[in-house]
């Protein structure tokens, strides 16, 4: 619900959270607001008048009726204000009085933010008081001093601080888009930068010092720095080659760190994981090794590069690890990606690829017809993306 087509003359809620009995007005007094179920507004509403923060709360009654009906779902964002209420301590309350139209905007929006700042209440004094939601999310990162978890050695705890760093800014990035002070670019850029940075933290922590660093490949959204709330990673890892360094047992050895890097990404601890992890797209896919050098990376797309892992590279950047030997091979790699003079038509080959996965999966093409008058039926099967081929509207 959009509280911008709301009634603006809102309802005093004194009557709720003033109430001392088990009295209350009328709760369709309420509908104003937007409150999709009425009598458990007015049941919330009784319960943060009188709970520990309840003077506080009551004494910014008309901010709160304002910051509800200005947010997309009041009824979340009220039940998430009470818990709010619950975990915070009274400097944490004292914290939003003045910035409750942001708070309940965020509140309203994202299920996750609230979550964040129930966890750790205290968040809201950096976000408000120290204006952590004025500063750009790409310099709040940027300015992130991770250096000192560079010793840590107790993977565990690592994995619980990344995680931890991780959840507060993408409360900054989420509350500075839901309350409109940031593009999508930025929100873009920020999400991505994260996933770099902690990715460049696990490698100088995780990493065996008896092998070279290696080059990590960004790929998809996150090569792209396109990466969203949910998106997983797409990595592939690279050894650079080096000649002192006996590939028998490196490459072995590499293939346990990367092991152990990808358990870090996505292993769940009490603040939540990191990242899901998709090695998937490395040359050879799921039964080639974790890990190769540059040199076999070269001879595979040289010798049996495929269409589709051409067009895969061109978002291709190094994200993390040794940027100079993997950006040296990217630059190598550009005859591949970019060819002078494609071998066969691209949209050709890229049918040919629908082709090949229709038969292997068994997927038949289905021509699925609607009446004129069921249209909208049609159009929210496909929007639904049940729609197996083509739809049709017949003409009565």
């Amino acid at each position: 619900m959009n509280g911008g087509g709301r009634n603006t003359l809102l309802p005093s809620l004194t009557g709720w959270l003033h109430a001392s009995g088990d009295t209350l007005p009328e709760p369709d007094l309420l509908s104003p607001i937007g409150f999709l179920n009425l009598h458990q507004a007015a049941l919330a509403l009784r319960r943060l008048g009188r709970g520990p923060a309840g003077e506080a709360w009551r004494g910014a009654e008309r901010d709160i009726a304002a910051g509800l009906a200005g947010s997309a779902d009041p009824d979340q964002a009220l039940a998430s204000l009470e818990r709010f209420s619950e975990a915070a301590e009274p400097v944490d309350v004292e914290s939003v009085l003045g910035h409750l139209g942001s708070l309940l905007m965020i509140l309203g929006a994202s299920p996750f933010l609230g979550d964040v700042l129930i966890r750790s209440p205290g968040l809201t004094r950096w976000l408000f008081l120290e204006k952590a939601i004025d500063v750009s999310a790409s310099e709040g990162i940027a300015i992130a001093d991770l250096t000192e978890w560079s010793a840590q050695r107790d993977v565990a705890e690592l994995v619980l601080q990344l995680n931890r760093w991780k959840r507060t800014e993408l409360l900054r990035i989420g509350a500075r888009s839901v309350t409109g002070l940031s593009t999508l670019e930025e929100e873009f850029e920020a999400l991505s930068q994260i996933a770099d940075n902690v990715l460049e933290v696990l490698l100088e922590c995780l990493w065996p010092a008896d092998i070279p660093i290696p080059a990590v490949m960004a790929l998809g959204k996150l090569g792209g720095r396109e990466l969203n709330f949910s998106s997983d990673i797409d990595l592939i890892f690279v050894l650079p080659h080096d000649e002192k360094v006996e590939l028998s047992t490196a490459l072995p050895a590499a293939g346990r760190a990367v092991e152990t890097m990808v358990k870090a990404l996505t292993d769940y601890t009490a603040e939540g994981s990191l990242y899901r992890v998709d090695l998937r797209l490395r040359p050879g896919g799921e039964r080639a090794p974790l890990i190769r050098t540059t040199r076999g990376i070269e001879g595979h797309y040289s010798a049996r590069g495929a269409p589709w892992e051409r067009q895969m590279l061109v978002k291709a950047r190094i994200c993390a690890g040794d940027r100079q030997a993997g950006n040296s091979l990217l630059k190598r790699l550009e005859p591949f990606v970019y060819p002078a003079h494609a071998e066969a038509d691209p949209r050709e080959e890229a049918h040919r690829h629908r082709r090949e996965r229709r038969a292997r999966e068994g997927i038949a093409p289905v021509t699925e017809h609607f009446p004129m008058d069921r249209v909208n039926d049609a159009m929210e099967h496909l929007r639904a993306g049940k729609a197996r081929y083509r739809i049709v509207l017949d003409r009565a």
